[in-house]
């Protein structure tokens, strides 16, 4: 899988979810096993990428939920309305 594929890193993404507390074990179980934490840990140290698009966006959505990254619907790049003279 091409790394253009991705809206963000793997690596980068399992930082993220373990620096908001959510290590590789505990993402482990909340995916009821889904992905071993091995290989989480190995995305995170960049030792390997995810083997299938939907473990990657498994882990991504559960990075949403969390409130760890915003949500896609939540536009951030939104500029406040200019006001009207």
């Amino acid at each position: 899988m091409k790394q253009q594929d991705y809206p963000l890193d793997p690596g980068v993404l399992v930082e993220k979810l373990a620096t908001a507390g959510y290590p590789p074990q505990k993402v482990c179980s909340m995916l009821d096993g889904r992905i071993s934490y091995r290989a989480l840990y190995r995305w995170r140290k960049n030792e390997a990428k995810p083997q299938r698009k939907q473990d990657y966006w498994a882990v991504h959505g559960l990075a949403e939920a969390l409130g760890v990254l915003p949500k896609e619907d939540e536009n951030t790049d939104q500029q406040a309305p200019l006001a009207q003279t």
